[in-house]
């Protein structure tokens, strides 16, 4: 008998990027910011990149002054850890979110 072990983002995650590909970035915002906060009681390095590349593109997308700042912060932050716990796919996002900030 085998098991192994997953870590899945909370349904809060998935439901964010739905409605960011819906356009409702509002509702997506509040979606990440309730993933976020259990990823980080979770202190889920590998769940809290995957949400902040994600939520880094909405806010990049947003394009206001505040949020373009904010992404940059959070993709950079995203970048760090990526690197450092060898999660390439997350860090490809974040190095887009980057470059669609430049």
């Amino acid at each position: 008998m085998s098991f192994s072990i997953g870590v899945q983002p909370p349904i809060a995650h998935y439901l964010g990027m739905i409605d960011y590909l819906l356009g409702r970035h509002d509702d997506a915002n509040h979606w990440w910011g309730g993933a976020m906060a259990m990823h980080q009681r979770f202190e889920s390095q590998l769940l809290v990149a995957q949400t902040n590349a994600a939520w880094a593109g909405l806010l990049a997308d947003r394009g206001t002054g505040d949020d373009r700042e904010r992404a940059r912060a959070m993709a950079t932050d995203t970048l760090t850890a990526t690197t450092s716990g060898g999660y390439g796919y997350i860090e490809r996002d974040a190095r887009r979110v980057l470059g669609r900030l430049s």
